[in-house]
């Protein structure tokens, strides 16, 4: 897992963990990583197994939202006393370790927002190499395919060859009538610009993987009455 807060944002949610494998497993990774911090102790009032097993649960209850990486990161800096002197080792103290422990993470996560903010407004996304933004996901790189051809397509008309059977009924090989098709619709051009909007908002712009608030495009259309 992750030994850094900058890299735990993509990790699974407890509560993704929860749906996906069952509370007992979820629970036994967490009862894990305390045991790992009990042995580190050497206080008076250490965890015994019952306190491991319960505070697993109230950890998975009451903090569903965050992951097991933030856990292991939270009690591997407790246990070296960066949220305080340790008195003892209880559930008491392993909830406050959290309570600052995710405030270290928020601060991380607006600086994080902020940057990818200030890159965003300030990026000329005409000249955006997107091969290198996008990720393993395959309507990703659709998306992203489409939205360059756009970008560079050229607005106006647009002469269409001509066929060998054209070029037979004008009797000429350069007819005074030449076929004509206007260029990319409106409404495809709105759809371009949504999923630039989306984009932006639900990948990172460094190296075009997923942030953590990601919905389908579909989803997020729906939602905000596009």
């Amino acid at each position: 897992m992750p030994s850094k807060i900058e890299q735990v944002f993509e990790q699974p949610k407890v509560k993704e963990l929860v749906l996906a494998i069952g509370i007992e497993k979820v629970a036994l990774q967490l009862e894990f990583e305390l045991i790992k911090l009990a042995s580190l102790m050497s206080v008076g009032g250490n965890l015994n197994r019952a306190q491991i097993i319960f505070v697993a649960n109230q950890l998975i209850e009451h903090f569903p939202n965050e992951s097991l990486a933030d856990f292991k990161i939270c009690f591997q800096r407790g246990a070296i006393g960066q949220y305080g002197d340790i008195q003892r080792m209880d559930g008491i103290t392993i909830r406050n370790w959290m309570t600052k422990y995710l405030d270290e993470k928020y601060e991380v996560m607006e600086l994080k927002i902020k940057k990818e903010k200030e890159f965003s407004e300030s990026v000329d996304f005409h000249k955006v190499d997107f091969h290198k933004m996008v990720d393993n996901n395959e309507v990703t790189k659709s998306w992203l395919r489409k939205w360059k051809e756009a970008i560079e397509s050229t607005p106006g008309l647009v002469v269409t060859p001509l066929t060998e059977n054209e070029i037979k009924i004008e009797g000429r090989e350069k007819p005074s009538k030449k076929k004509v098709v206007r260029s990319t619709p409106a409404s495809y051009k709105h759809e371009m610009e949504l999923r630039s909007r989306w984009g932006r908002l639900h990948h990172d712009l460094y190296s075009g993987n997923k942030l953590s608030n990601w919905i389908p495009f579909e989803q997020w259309i729906k939602e905000n009455n596009y």
